[in-house]
């Protein structure tokens, strides 16, 4: 026996066909994905800026386009059943029930960003199902949770959606998402619009990695185990020195790299003596904590 577990189960409103919802559904959910992709493709194209700044190496000719690039190479090379794949991805199954009459939408993701706006819809209704589960959700029926139980495992036999049809929003890299991409390296108030890694995260990345380098080369550190202790802690001494020499965020700096950097006067032994800061601040506060 399949024991149903579709937490995120939902049905069309009466009245509602797929032919009426899907374009709907698009309309609502392609400005999400906008979202997504635009925050990931600038994350990439700062960080690919930042790293070469703290490491006094050129810029990338077009960090926005380069990491647009890189990232689509990849995704075409890489398996579809990878957890890596298109992580903003939204396939939907759906399937009619034909003892109710009524269509069931199965959303192939857990991004609550896509959920939220799902479950704003006028034209769905929830309609999970947990078999195992300590109280029935607020508002429905013994009757109806086993009513739900029937016609899901009507819909899902033996837990298999494969009799279901999908449905996908878009791609990986698609158009859309180029026209994005190329947008945001022309209009700034575009790209503030959407959620840039601030200036505080940014620096702490940047010194992470340096700390990590650190941690390797004076400690003796595995470099996996540097890398996991150094995203850990604070790092106020390199933080500051960083984040206050980071280049500000501007579509021009995405487009083409421009602006100046501040990192040229900083030595590496300079770099050692912010680390060896950091890492005395951090041994005496996990001695204060015995």
């Amino acid at each position: 026996m399949t024991l149903l577990h579709v937490p995120n189960g939902y049905r069309l409103a009466p009245g509602i066909t797929p032919g009426v919802f899907l374009p709907r559904f698009a309309a609502a959910m392609n400005p999400v994905r906008d979202g997504l992709d635009a925050d990931t493709f600038i994350d990439l194209a700062v960080d690919s800026i930042d790293r070469a700044d703290v490491n006094l190496k050129p810029r990338p000719a077009a960090p926005m386009d380069d990491a647009f690039g890189k990232w689509t190479a990849e995704q075409a090379d890489m398996s579809r059943n990878l957890v890596w794949f298109d992580p903003h991805s939204l396939d939907v199954r759906i399937g009619l029930d034909t003892v109710t009459g009524r269509h069931h939408i199965l959303p192939a993701t857990d991004c609550l960003a896509y959920l939220e706006v799902l479950e704003a819809m006028p034209e769905i209704e929830m309609y999970g199902y947990q078999a195992i589960i300590e109280f029935i959700p607020e508002g429905v029926t013994d009757e109806e949770w086993g009513e739900r139980a029937e016609a899901l495992t009507r819909l899902l036999p033996r837990g298999s959606s494969a009799g279901m049809d999908l449905w996908t929003l878009r791609g990986p890299g698609d158009a859309r998402t180029a026209q994005i991409v190329t947008a945001l390296q022309i209009d700034g108030e575009l790209l503030a619009s959407f959620n840039p890694p601030s200036l505080r995260a940014r620096a702490h990345r940047q010194a992470a990695e340096i700390f990590a380098r650190w941690l390797h080369e004076r400690h003796g550190y595995e470099m996996m185990s540097a890398v996991i202790s150094a995203a850990g802690m604070a790092l106020p001494a390199l933080q500051e020195a960083v984040e206050s020499r980071l280049a500000p965020l501007s579509a021009d700096l995405l487009r083409a790299g421009t602006g100046k950097t501040l990192f040229d006067g900083l030595s590496r032994e300079e770099w050692n003596v912010l680390c060896g800061r950091d890492y005395d601040a951090s041994a005496a506060a996990d001695l204060a904590g015995l």
